[in-house]
């Protein structure tokens, strides 16, 4: 807008970051990011069955050879994907394995099954793929091209959390949209440069838990925990085992006029964005069930924040999200709900650096702080906003969609 013709705009413009990234094939050891630690370190039952997917239905029938193609040029381009992680004495690394042939694609025929038929099969195969990865060898990824008939199909991507988060998805999914038509129309793949390497924003992050800079926030996360709720959490049944396998899933949707309201009527009256809004009515809604006034959550980000001169990771695949706990106070009296939002809002906008800081010194910091944070008060609930989902897909809306049957 202040530089309207193209000579105004070239008097201003940079060099793109990503001409500065490695582009040739990354390999070897890489350090574990702070989300990367904090899964770990947790001694997961099944490490290697926590997954993010995807299941679409494919407007098209596709030819298989070109979509190897393009799934190779993925792994190959995105070397999250071929990252591998070892347990020694307790402690896990990870590194980049080499590219090598092979793109991790099934094709499974369907066409003489009924619908019905088909649906209970790509539910079972679905999820037999979900369990198939293996931390230690292979890719992370997992891709089956269902075969319907009729010129329909049905492509099920399975990622392991560790290599993949919700930014992530919508790279893969322009990039082996991309590769596709190119090796459908027999031209050579290529996709756009690289930007900075997992490896080097990891790299990064590590050097950063030990600058000047961060050490600053430290006396702000250490005394979230002092102030941190003193009664505790409510549990209506605090014997119960607490296992991915004993969750239930509460689902409420709101209807068209509710979600207009709240993705574009409230958020210019009190200058907020929609995690102000959210949170706002988190802490009213477990003030009113518990009781209580005080709520520590583990409010998640894209954790891709701009920390560093010359780092761009805008088109970075690899789990990048930050989490960082923020207390909720409804304060006593309750507020009216503009009060409440206006509060809200002031204490997320009061976090450093959206949270990011956290992480890198609870998990890469001095072991002094380390052990204060990890000592401290731990939130029991988890707060994720993932946004419109459905724009991931928008582009490419002509060649795939969501497809409704099960994922497993």
């Amino acid at each position: 807008f202040q530089n309207q013709t193209v000579a105004k705009l070239a008097t201003v413009i940079r060099q793109s970051m990503a001409s500065h990234a490695e582009q040739g094939e990354v390999s070897g050891p890489v350090a574990l990011t702070p989300v990367q630690h904090w899964f770990l370190d947790r001694d997961p039952v099944a490490p290697h069955h926590f997954n993010q997917s995807l299941l679409l239905d494919m407007r098209h029938e596709m030819d298989v050879v070109h979509l190897e193609r393009a799934l190779e040029a993925l792994v190959a381009q995105h070397d999250a994907l071929r990252l591998q992680f070892f347990e020694q004495d307790g402690v896990w690394q990870q590194v980049n394995a080499p590219v090598s042939e092979g793109s991790g694609l099934r094709t499974i025929d369907l066409s003489e099954e009924s619908v019905e038929e088909q649906t209970a099969s790509i539910e079972r195969i679905a999820a037999a793929t979900q369990a198939s990865l293996d931390l230690s060898s292979g890719l992370l990824l997992r891709a089956v091209y269902f075969q319907l008939g009729n010129g329909l199909g049905r492509l099920l991507l399975v990622i392991h959390h560790l290599a993949v988060d919700a930014v992530s998805w919508r790279i893969l999914l322009e990039d082996l949209l991309l590769a596709f038509q190119q090796a459908s129309q027999g031209r050579a793949i290529a996709l756009p440069a690289k930007t900075t390497s997992f490896r080097q924003w990891s790299a990064h992050l590590q050097d950063y838990a030990r600058s000047d800079k961060l050490a600053r926030q430290v006396s702000y996360w250490c005394a979230l925990g002092t102030s941190a709720v003193e009664a505790g959490f409510p549990l209506e049944r605090p014997e119960r085992e607490n296992t991915a396998g004993s969750v239930r899933q509460v689902v409420r949707a709101l209807d068209e006029r509710l979600t207009a309201a709240l993705l574009r009527d409230v958020p210019p009256v009190y200058h907020t964005q929609i995690n102000d809004v959210l949170l706002a009515a988190l802490i009213e809604g477990y003030s009113s069930w518990s009781g209580q006034a005080r709520l520590l959550v583990d409010v998640e980000g894209h954790g891709r924040e701009d920390l560093f001169a010359g780092v761009d990771v805008s088109r970075t695949v690899g789990w990048l999200t930050s989490i960082a706990p923020v207390l909720l106070d409804r304060g006593s009296p309750a507020p009216d709900p503009g009060e409440l939002l206006t509060s809200v809002k002031e204490r997320l906008r009061s976090v450093p650096q959206r949270g990011i800081g956290y992480g890198v010194l609870r998990y890469l910091g001095p072991e002094p702080v380390r052990e204060r944070l990890r000592h401290g008060p731990q939130a029991n609930v988890s707060f994720n906003y993932l946004g419109q989902l459905d724009r991931g897909l928008g582009g490419q809306s002509d060649v795939f969609r969501a497809a409704s049957e099960a994922k497993g």
